[in-house]
């Protein structure tokens, strides 16, 4: 009995090993094969986190330069315009019954420079008659002089009638202008956020039509701390970036100018940067973050961007962990604070990670968390980490 019980027992392990190893190779089988980059400590200049105001680069109340009365209004709030679209038109009706009035009164001035000019060469013709005469003994000297006075006047009174001329020249080219200025239009590419007027409505010289924003680039009036204002200063006309955290995305904007004034309550001074807006990810008023570069040097951790993904919770990353049976390796999701890009990594915070951990980069997209995977080193890569195989 002894004998068969052993047999037994040798049996059932021996079944029980090939059924562990078995399933131990399946689930190796199934591993998802994924790469990897190492967590690195990079040295790096150090940011402070501050905070400011989304602020439009142009933002223009569009007024009138002449009075009249709205006869058509061709924009609304929210409406994208290009510079020199038409916001509205005023009656120009007067002013162009003015012109035509201006048109003629030039007309007849002109018909006068005929007549001036035919009395003057008939003054000419006279006097050349006197002088003729009076070499030969038959005109006195005072019909020569009068002669000559009527030339110089003739020519004077020509002379008039073509300065009136440019007058009423003149007279009608502001006219145009009058009337050119009765349709009012953008100023710059823009959106309009407000309109102060409707169709009918009177306006007069100087009255606001629409309240215009300039769009594809904004700025950043960032409300950075007084004990920062020396390194700021000595990083004013540097090249290092700003990094502006705009809505779920990090961009780079650069030094601007800095406002050398501190404010009197919050002991703070205002720095404004250029912050490109090309998916208008911003909008003006809005409230912002930005990482300040300060000067000095310090460790910090950094991952790869390609190894960042986002949950309900935020960023995180798979950091590449050893399974229950220490053999096999699975993606455990590890929760990161993103502080901000450096080239193609981020500095970020994370307390369950250190330097050389290694995060999945490539494939991390359709796991689970703790799924099984199968790193490939960066060594081991066809193509640079980070890059695409279509790329």
């Amino acid at each position: 009995m002894c004998l068969k019980r052993s047999i037994c027992r040798i049996l059932a392990r021996t079944v029980l090993a090939i059924v562990l190893g078995t399933v131990h190779s399946a689930a190796f089988a199934r591993a998802a094969p994924v790469r990897v980059d190492a967590v690195r400590t990079e040295s790096t200049v150090e940011r402070r986190l501050v905070t400011g105001d989304v602020v439009a680069v142009l933002r223009s109340q569009v007024a009138t330069r002449e009075p009249g009365v709205v006869m058509s209004i061709a924009v609304d709030v929210g409406d994208a315009l290009k510079a020199g679209d038409v916001l509205a038109k005023l009656d120009d009706s007067k002013l162009r019954i003015l012109l035509e009035e201006v048109q003629s009164q030039q007309r007849v001035e002109e018909a006068r420079i005929a007549q001036r000019v035919a009395l003057l060469d008939q003054a000419k013709r006279d006097a050349k008659l006197i002088r003729d005469s009076f070499e030969r003994g038959a005109a006195n000297p005072k019909e020569m002089l009068d002669a000559e006075t009527e030339i110089l006047t003739a020519d004077a009174n020509l002379a008039e009638v073509r300065q009136e001329v440019a007058v009423q020249v003149a007279r009608a080219d502001l006219l145009r202008r009058r009337i050119d200025d009765m349709k009012i239009t953008a100023p710059f590419d823009g959106i309009v956020v407000t309109k102060f007027t409707e169709l009918g409505q009177w306006v007069s010289e100087g009255d606001a039509v629409v309240e215009l924003i300039s769009e594809g680039m904004v700025e950043a009036w960032l409300n950075v701390p007084q004990r920062l204002f020396a390194q700021i200063r000595q990083l004013e006309h540097s090249s290092l970036p700003v990094v502006i955290d705009a809505g779920s995305t990090q961009v780079q904007a650069t030094f601007d100018r800095l406002i050398p004034e501190m404010h009197p309550s919050a002991r703070s001074f205002r720095l404004i940067v250029r912050v490109p807006n090309t998916d208008a990810a911003m909008a003006p008023g809005m409230s912002i973050t930005g990482w300040v570069p300060t000067g000095a040097k310090s460790l910090q951790l950094t991952v790869h961007k390609n190894a960042v993904l986002r949950n309900d919770a935020g960023p995180f990353v798979y950091a590449v962990r050893a399974g229950g049976d220490g053999a096999s390796m699975q993606a455990v999701p590890v929760q990161v604070r993103l502080m901000y890009p450096q080239g193609e990594r981020y500095i970020v915070e994370a307390g369950a990670l250190s330097d050389g951990d290694e995060v999945i980069v490539e494939g991390n997209e359709r796991l689970f968390p703790y799924s099984a995977v199968q790193p490939v080193r960066e060594s081991l890569l066809k193509s640079p980490v980070g890059q695409s195989d279509t790329e």
